[in-house]
């Protein structure tokens, strides 16, 4: 899976969620950090998300990719 395809996965999740729930991905192992209180903040999360996913590179792709292998020999 790419690094892409992980942000717009995520994105999808966070749009389905009916729940109340909070998101946190404020760890070393996700790509994008914030702290969001769902259904309260969906729409300004997914606005942040569609901005990562729009302005999302080749060179975004390789690097994540790079730091997310870097985890897995850790």
């Amino acid at each position: 899976m790419s690094e892409l395809e992980r942000f717009r996965e995520f994105r999808a999740l966070v749009a389905a969620l009916e729940n109340p729930i909070v998101v946190d991905t404020r760890l070393a192992t996700n790509s994008i950090g914030f702290v969001a209180e769902l259904p309260a903040d969906r729409e300004e999360c997914l606005a942040a998300l569609d901005e990562a996913i729009a302005g999302f590179s080749e060179d975004d792709e390789r690097r994540l990719s790079r730091r997310r292998a870097m985890m897995r020999t850790i």
